[in-house]
């Protein structure tokens, strides 16, 4: 069966739209996804067997670097996943939406912001993790498309692949990173308590 993306595991998180604690959420749950029997692309048997489950049972460990526990990583791959910086871009004079102008004084602010996420992929020998670093950003790289959509971002995209590197614990990983960019706008509205009109004083213009 073809590799699919699911956009029903992501839709119940977009209320609160990107933040970076959601966004983490949001790359785990579709990592989680994909490592099923049904979803992997690669059919060699180290990747077949690297079956994400919710329990101790699980063939490869899918967490955020605050959740890591190294010495599990021994036992069976992982992707880490680590938030970079996240940069505010501004967007105009104050960012404040140009030409937008409301009788009731409602006030319409917008600014873009950029961040990243690094995903590490860990496995105890160096084939094992080159493959499944081509399983992550083969996967990401395909349906971030969809994923871009589902999440209304004004950019997801695969920006490097990195190095192999070996990892040094109780005993020898090996990690490739893989970096993941990604952009949106943030647009909010301020009410004024009373409209605009009414903070001038109509007085001076009486004959």
């Amino acid at each position: 069966m073809a590799p699919r993306f699911d956009s029903t595991r992501v839709n119940s998180l977009c209320e609160l739209g990107p933040r970076p604690l959601v966004m983490q959420g949001w790359l785990r749950l579709w990592l989680t996804g994909h490592f099923q029997k049904a979803n992997l692309e690669d059919q060699d048997q180290t990747i077949q067997k690297m079956l994400w489950r919710p329990d101790a049972t699980t063939g490869i460990m899918i967490e955020s670097n605050t959740r890591w526990v190294p010495e599990l990583t021994e036992l069976r791959p992982a992707v880490i996943l680590k938030r970079g910086a996240w940069r505010r871009i501004r967007l105009g004079i104050a960012d404040r939406m140009l030409g937008y102008f409301q009788i009731d004084g409602q006030e319409v602010y917008a600014n873009l912001w950029q961040g990243s996420h690094t995903l590490f992929c860990i496995a105890s020998k160096g084939g094992e993790v080159e493959k499944l670093a081509a399983e992550v950003y083969r996967e990401l790289n395909e349906f971030g498309p969809a994923f871009r959509e589902v999440l209304n971002l004004m950019r997801f995209e695969v920006t490097e692949v990195g190095e192999i590197m070996i990892l040094e614990e109780a005993r020898q990983n090996f990690v490739v990173p893989v970096v993941v960019a990604y952009a949106f706008t943030e647009q909010w509205h301020l009410n004024r308590e009373v409209p605009v009109m009414r903070r001038i004083d109509m007085t001076q213009f009486q004959p």
